[in-house]
């Protein structure tokens, strides 16, 4: 199963229907096997959700097309962030036999389905809760579940853990990476943590200018260590010792201390201790932020 995508491109009216044409992708051109876990970054607005929409029929491109090769009735999973499309009323299980039917999954392969999703997600004591009393975190992993009822082919993963806490993102992580490899499903995996990517993902490819550029591993490792992703904590009367060598952004102030981080993208957090040690500047606090990539 290989998705290949030849000459994409996209644009979208700035303003509304009168607006300006804006263009979101050009030329976009890859493709994505079975077994590959393909990690998406790049800045918020660059395209990702776009991308994704447009593999998944939700929105056409201007130009270039989209093959699906090998095998028949092929089926695509999508998860992003959004439980509105539940039905809050019912339980979680009447949820998910619902959709299997839209899927035109027989009642016993569903039931089948159910079962084996939550208990390798450890959801079966909610599966008959009414949606609407579940969690935000535990609503996600249910969209996740749908996604995964008819054992899709390809999977499209737009921030999946959003609204999970760490422990429950974890497990999350580790269980869906572990169904990925063992039903050889191709995937593209959508998301700001690095992390989250460095645990699943055998590819990696970044989204900015328009483009979709492939990375190294060692090239998200150094996205990942930016100095900017790190807020630093400092006595106020040392900053004068440091703001002639290089610039900086000063995030909050107390009467004593103040909170320091910086935009520039080649600096890493090792290199920028460095120079705070060589001025003999005491280090109070630091802050990582999130563990998120910066684009």
């Amino acid at each position: 199963m290989t998705i290949k995508v030849t000459d994409i491109s996209k644009s979208f009216n700035d303003n509304g229907i009168f607006g300006k044409k804006k263009e979101v992708l050009k030329e976009v051109s890859f493709e994505v096997a079975s077994g590959d876990i393909v990690g998406l970054i790049g800045p918020n607005g660059s395209g990702k959700t776009t991308l994704l929409k447009i593999l998944l029929g939700l929105i056409e491109p201007d130009q270039g097309k989209v093959e699906l090769i090998g095998g028949e009735d092929k089926y695509m999973g999508y998860v992003n962030t959004n439980s509105r499309s539940f039905f809050w009323r019912i339980s979680a299980r009447d949820n998910l036999v619902f959709f299997g039917r839209l899927l035109n999954m027989s009642d016993h392969r569903i039931n089948e389905s159910i079962q084996e999703l939550s208990e390798s997600f450890s959801l079966t004591p909610l599966l008959d809760r009414p949606f609407m009393l579940l969690s935000s975190g535990q609503m996600q992993v249910f969209n996740i579940v749908r996604a995964l009822l008819k054992k899709p082919d390809y999977l499209f993963l737009d921030e999946p853990t959003t609204s999970l806490d760490l422990s429950a993102s974890n497990n999350l992580i580790r269980v869906l990476s572990t169904i990925i490899s063992e039903r050889n499903i191709a995937t593209i995996w959508c998301s700001h943590n690095f992390n989250e990517l460095s645990q699943t993902c055998n590819k990696y490819w970044h989204v900015s200018k328009k483009k979709i550029k492939v990375i190294e591993y060692s090239d998200l490792l150094k996205r990942k260590e930016c100095m900017s992703n790190y807020f630093i904590e400092i006595s106020k009367d040392s900053l004068a010792r440091i703001n002639d060598e290089i610039e900086l952004d000063v995030l909050r102030e107390t009467s004593d201390t103040i909170i320091i981080s910086q935009e520039e993208k080649t600096n890493t957090i090792s290199s920028f201790i460095k120079i705070l040690f060589e001025k003999q500047i005491d280090i109070l606090s630091i802050q990582n932020r999130s563990n998120e990539i910066k684009n």
